[in-house]
């Protein structure tokens, strides 16, 4: 065999290994990537030694609660994304403003103006999803950052909620 055509095989061959080996290191990276992006999507669940209670009255017939005050524009995007695909969840606003400060969004959710559970939220930066059980204890939080983030937690819950019906 020549020796060129021999050095052309071996260098071609070290190619389609070097590519293999490539490929099996982006197929990992896309596996962590998507296992990141599940754990992300996780929200923190709440702890029994210390509870968030909410009022029992207030939040009767809710499962998810937006936690928000209208000076925040994450809050506005949050709250627009719930409405147009929030529709599997029972929602609501919880704030200590009046209602008539979400008035562009008062006919389509539910407004709860209550200082006290606010009160109770206050330490963590708006906007905050909340997840309530059928008890109506908060069962997850989320601290919500972009659409994806949105759309996972949702799906998350409502995937959850299902698991806990059936």
């Amino acid at each position: 065999m020549d020796k060129t055509l021999a050095l052309f095989i071996i260098t071609w061959a070290v190619m389609v290994l070097l590519y293999l080996g490539l490929a099996r290191v982006l197929f990992e990276v896309n596996g962590l990537r998507r296992r990141v992006d599940r754990l992300a999507a996780q929200s923190f669940t709440s702890t029994a030694s210390h509870p968030i209670v909410l009022s029992d009255d207030v939040f009767a017939g809710v499962d998810v609660i937006l936690v928000a005050e209208s000076s925040c524009p994450r809050c506005w995007a949050v709250l627009e994304y719930l409405v147009e695909h929030g529709s599997a969840h029972q929602l609501a606003l919880l704030t200590y403003e009046e209602p008539t400060a979400w008035s562009p969004w008062s006919d389509r959710i539910r407004i709860i103006r209550s200082a006290s559970d606010w009160a109770s939220m206050a330490h963590l930066s708006p906007p905050v999803l909340l997840r309530l059980d059928r008890g109506g204890a908060v069962a997850d939080i989320a601290l919500p950052v972009g659409e994806s983030d949105l759309k996972k937690t949702l799906d998350l819950w409502h995937d959850s909620s299902k698991e806990a019906m059936g």
